[in-house]
């Protein structure tokens, strides 16, 4: 059976704009269409979202200073986010993340500072804080 349908996740500025934080919305594969986004969790500037391999967890950067990655369950009947933690990115500006093919580390680069920093991921979704950060140095 061919899935139809998916699940996506959209990130948000949140700062003087009429957005809440992440929202969901369904995405039908045969006609393109899109449901209306619902709130999924109100956050901070949540720019840049990843998925956990195992389709359980979303990640999301809060983009500012200092950054910070959340980590969050989500719900398989609602689709609705649960915080579970939240961990330094050791910069400013978080704007990307990345995840494991294991599922068992996080990497994120953060704009404002040009660093990078791997986090681990615990069994339970939770974010063990950063194991090991990289500041760039020079310019473009």
């Amino acid at each position: 059976m061919e899935i139809q349908k998916i699940n996506v996740y959209f990130g948000t500025y949140t700062n003087a704009n009429s957005s809440d934080g992440i929202y969901h919305s369904v995405l039908d594969l045969m006609t393109g269409g899109l449901s209306n986004p619902e709130l999924a969790h109100a956050a901070s500037n949540p720019t840049f979202l990843e998925i956990h391999p195992s389709s359980k967890f979303l990640y999301s950067v809060t983009e500012r200073n200092p950054g910070e990655v959340s980590a969050f369950a989500i719900d398989p009947a609602t689709r609705k986010l649960a915080l579970i933690n939240k961990s330094s990115t050791e910069g400013k500006g978080p704007c990307h993340l990345c995840i494991s093919s294991d599922g068992k580390a996080l990497l994120v680069a953060n704009y404002g500072s040009g660093s990078v920093a791997s986090i681990r991921i615990n069994g339970d979704g939770s974010l063990a804080g950063p194991a090991s950060s990289f500041q760039h140095t020079g310019s473009s």
